[in-house]
């Protein structure tokens, strides 16, 4: 069962991110799979306090994983992959120089609204 996990996380991952970052995006997936093979044995030492707190462990972790992949990722089948990512304009997080730009052709606009035209 783990194996097809690990298969369905690289092939949603693909399907996920725009073609330019996307093996960034795999390896970023990549990071945390092998985040959990390392803290996983040491969940097993919970047995000490009680002898099915490892199994409800990894139980409640199975359906928190379940629920987020069917309830959070969005459906790509019949769906177009971004090819680009999308621009400046479009970024939830500016670049400073974007940023200043903008400002700049904000007050050129400005600036050429307010005046009045010579006759």
């Amino acid at each position: 069962m783990t194996s097809q996990i690990y298969i369905a996380d690289g092939i949603v991952g693909n399907e996920l991110f725009p073609t330019p970052i996307r093996n960034l995006g795999y390896s970023f997936l990549q990071i945390w799979n092998r985040a959990g093979v390392v803290v996983s044995p040491f969940v097993f030492y919970s047995m000490d306090l009680w002898i099915a707190l490892p199994y409800c462990i990894m139980t409640f972790l199975c359906v928190i994983d379940t629920v987020a992949f069917e309830c959070l990722l969005p459906e790509t089948k019949g769906r177009h992959l971004v090819e680009h990512m999308p621009g400046p304009e479009k970024r939830l997080l500016k670049s400073r120089k974007f940023r200043e730009s903008s400002k700049k052709m904000e007050g050129l606009i400005a600036s050429a609204t307010d005046t009045k035209p010579s006759i």
